[in-house]
């Protein structure tokens, strides 16, 4: 069953975001994926929030902060740009 994570990174002042590297990673472990900013995605995938941070702790510099959230995709309001709104779409039509 897919399920849907907010992937937040924090850095420290002196390291700087990654997201090559996420990027890299989540192209070969996740189903789908959306970044938001340097600090921020969205995905599509089988693995359990422990098994995605698992994957992504290594390709983060010492000192970054990580934290992988469930999100429920069907309980939104707002608006936001296009490519935001059509991902969310696709997945929780």
């Amino acid at each position: 069953m897919t399920k849907y994570y907010s992937i937040m990174l924090g850095y420290t002042a002196d390291v700087a975001p990654t997201t090559a590297a996420v990027d890299s990673l989540l192209n070969g472990a996740v189903k789908d994926w959306l970044r938001l900013n340097a600090y921020q995605y969205l995905v599509a995938t089988e693995l359990s929030a422990e098994q995605l941070f698992a994957q992504l702790k290594p390709v983060l510099p010492f000192g970054a902060n990580i934290i992988v959230m469930s999100v429920n995709l069907h309980d939104r309001y707002g608006w936001a740009s296009a490519l935001i709104g059509d991902w969310i779409r696709k997945h929780a039509p």
